[in-house]
């Protein structure tokens, strides 16, 4: 299916932080691209050498941050907040998130991280672009074809004016 202009520009300007700074090469930063009411299960590894245990979150870019959508509480516990949940095992060293029924509107930015309660610093681990296709339509009954005709004026150039024609399901 081919990108519409919003989410092809979503998906340049994506490349584009990602070729332009060299401090996200050491970020993964694979796009996620899932249809509307799919689901989205991203894993982020980490260091699992941190202690003492530092809370993991799902979170999605603003301009000055991120807004923290679902937050672990404590390890190998499921979180879940609305369309999210979290699972985090740091002996193994990976947090999984879920996004469930997707929609246009979860199109974005977003990252895995760790979040520091007492600094109220969040810490990148991963940058996650997800892009959700829109929903396909489907039309029953009258369609409409838009058809430039040739000028029937030999002095003119280009086309007259389009023309509308209905053609109807029988």
């Amino acid at each position: 299916m081919a990108l519409e202009a919003p989410h092809l520009l979503l998906v340049l300007l994506v490349l584009l932080v990602l070729v332009s700074g060299s401090w996200m090469q050491s970020l993964e930063a694979d796009i996620e691209q899932r249809e509307v009411e799919e689901a989205l299960l991203v894993t982020c590894r980490y260091s699992h050498l941190r202690r003492p245990y530092q809370l993991r979150t799902w979170c999605r870019k603003k301009p000055n941050g991120c807004n923290m959508l679902v937050t672990t509480s404590k390890p190998r516990t499921l979180a879940q907040d609305n369309q999210y949940t979290i699972w985090d095992d740091p002996d193994s060293g990976f947090l999984n998130v879920t996004m469930a029924k997707l929609n246009n509107y979860d199109m974005g930015l977003y990252w895995c991280a760790t979040f520091n309660v007492s600094s109220h610093i969040i810490s990148q681990l991963r940058m996650v672009p997800v892009v959700v296709n829109p929903e396909t339509q489907q039309y029953h009954g009258n369609s409409s074809t838009v058809c430039p005709q040739p000028s029937q004026d030999p002095g003119a150039h280009g086309h007259s004016p389009l023309s509308l024609r209905t053609q109807s399901d029988h």
